[in-house]
C-alpha cells in the first residue's frame, strides 16, 4: 500500500500530521511517501523524513498515486479533485460545514476517515485530546488577556492577587478542552466553576485542586454564568440546532468587558446563543453588547510547534494501527468508528444530516 503523507497547504498552517521519527513508524509497514516540503513549517527539511526511511514524492505524485493520503486539516475541494477514485484519505475533516467538500468524496467514490470521530470501545475519542488540551489551555490565557481594561476588557485580573477577589471562570464541559481550562484557571489563582449536563459530575483527584461542579440543569446555573468574568464553552458538539445553554440574556446580565471564549467554534451559533461569528488570530474578538466574544477554530496554531509534537505523538500509534489493519483486511475498530464516508454513502449520522440540510459554515 502507497501512502502519503501531505504538506499542509492552508494559510497560516504550518504544521504537518507526522514528524520524522513517528513517521519512520509507518515505514514498517507501508510504502510511505512523504511531499515535499511537508516540514517546511516547522523548519524541518526533507532530508530528515527521508533518514528515518520515507520516499520524499512530487506534489502530483504525493496526491494522485497514494492508496491512503494522511493529512492533518480537512482537503479543500480542489484537493479532493486531485486524489484518485478509490483511494482513502483521513484528516480532520470537520465535515459538517462542507458540503461540497463531501459531494466530491462521494462522487469520486473516496474512503474518508474523520479523527474528530476516532472512538475508543468505551466512547471517549482519543485523538481530540491532542489540540483539546492545548485549546483548553490557551482560550484561558486569552482570556486572561483580553480582560484588561485597555483592551476593552473588565479590568478583572485572572491569575490572583493576594487582597483582591478572585476572578470568576466558568468552563462549560468537561472534556479534554474542559479539564485542560479548569486545571489552567485554577492553577492561577481563579475560582471555577464547571457546568456539565450530568448530575453528580467530579473532578479527577490526579488534576491536583479540583473545580466546582453544577449541572447545567439547576435552577441558578443561568445566574452562576452570568455573574462569570470569564466563561469558557468546551461541549463537543455545536451546530445550527445545538440547543442554547449560554443565551443572548444570560450574556447582557454579564459584566461589560467580559469574555466568552468558545472553544467549541462550531458551526452557526449552537449553545453559546450570540457566538455564531467566528474570530481569527489576528482578530480574536468581536463584541456582543459589552461583551467580548473569542471563536477562534484555529488556537493551537498560535502554538503550532507544542501542538505538531503533541498531534504527532499523539495520532502515531492510532494511524500506525489503522494501516496495519488494512493490510491485513480487517479494519481497526477505533478508526473504523472515524469513517464518515465509504462506497459512496455518508456513514456518519452528524455529517449526514449536516450535508442532507444542506448546512454551510
Amino acid at each position: 500500500m502507497i501512502v502519503s503523507l501531505l504538506r499542509e497547504y492552508r494559510p497560516g498552517e504550518l504544521r504537518v500530521l507526522l514528524l520524522p521519527q513517528d513517521a519512520g513508524r509507518l515505514c514498517e509497514i507501508c510504502d510511505l511517501q512523504v511531499e515535499t516540503g511537508a516540514g517546511c513549517g516547522l523548519g524541518i527539511p526533507d532530508e530528515a523524513y527521508a533518514r528515518a526511511g520515507a520516499r520524499i514524492a512530487s506534489s502530483t505524485d504525493a496526491w494522485e498515486k497514494a492508496d491512503f493520503l494522511l493529512k492533518l486539516k480537512a482537503p479543500t475541494l480542489a484537493e479532493v479533485q486531485r486524489i484518485k477514485r478509490g483511494a482513502s484519505i483521513a484528516a480532520l475533516f470537520h465535515a459538517e460545514g462542507t458540503p461540497d467538500v463531501v459531494a466530491e468524496l462521494l462522487a469520486r467514490d473516496i474512503t474518508a476517515y474523520s479523527f474528530e470521530y476516532f472512538q475508543d470501545d468505551d466512547g471517549a475519542f482519543p485523538l481530540m485530546a491532542a489540540t483539546g488540551e492545548i485549546a483548553g489551555v490557551m482560550a484561558v490565557i486569552y482570556a486572561a488577556y483580553h480582560l484588561q481594561s485597555h483592551l476593552d476588557g473588565s479590568g478583572v485580573s485572572l491569575p490572583a492577587c493576594t487582597y483582591a477577589p478572585a476572578a470568576r471562570v466558568a468552563v462549560i464541559g468537561y472534556g479534554n478542552a474542559g479539564r485542560a481550562a479548569a486545571r489552567t484557571a485554577l492553577a492561577l489563582g481563579a475560582q471555577v466553576t464547571v457546568y456539565t449536563r450530568y448530575e453528580g459530575a467530579n473532578g479527577d483527584p490526579h488534576d491536583g485542586a479540583c473545580p466546582k461542579f453544577r449541572p447545567l440543569s439547576e435552577p441558578g446555573a443561568a445566574d452562576g454564568l452570568a455573574q462569570s468574568d470569564v466563561i469558557v464553552g468546551t461541549l463537543r458538539i455545536s451546530t445550527f440546532d445545538t440547543p442554547p445553554i449560554v443565551t443572548a440574556g444570560i450574556v447582557r446580565r454579564m459584566r461589560p468587558g467580559s469574555v466568552i471564549v468558545d472553544v467549541t467554534a462550531g458551526f452557526g451559533a449552537g449553545y453559546i446563543q450570540t457566538s455564531a461569528e467566528v474570530t481569527s488570530l489576528d482578530a480574536p474578538y468581536r463584541m456582543v453588547g459589552a461583551v467580548k466574544h473569542i471563536k477562534i477554530r484555529t488556537l493551537p496554531l498560535g502554538v503550532h510547534r507544542t501542538a505538531a509534537a503533541q498531534i504527532s505523538r499523539m495520532y502515531a500509534p492510532v494511524i500506525c494501527r489503522l494501516i496495519a489493519s488494512l493490510n491485513g483486511h480487517s479494519e481497526d475498530p477505533v478508526a473504523r468508528r472515524g469513517k464518515i464516508i465509504a462506497a459512496g454513502r455518508v456513514l456518519n449520522p452528524q455529517v449526514g444530516r449536516h450535508y442532507e440540510a444542506g448546512f454551510r459554515e
